[in-house]
């Protein structure tokens, strides 16, 4: 049970992750783009 329940967190952390570096990528890359057009 416990075992359990720490790797469904561990893999929401993972999936969070995953995530907010998806984001900062996305993000990051527009900013370069905005720029780069000027």
């Amino acid at each position: 049970m416990l075992q359990s329940f720490s790797f469904v967190s561990n893999r929401l952390i993972l999936d969070t992750l995953v995530v907010s570096l998806k984001m900062a990528y996305h993000c990051q890359s527009h900013f370069l783009f905005v720029l780069f057009r000027k």
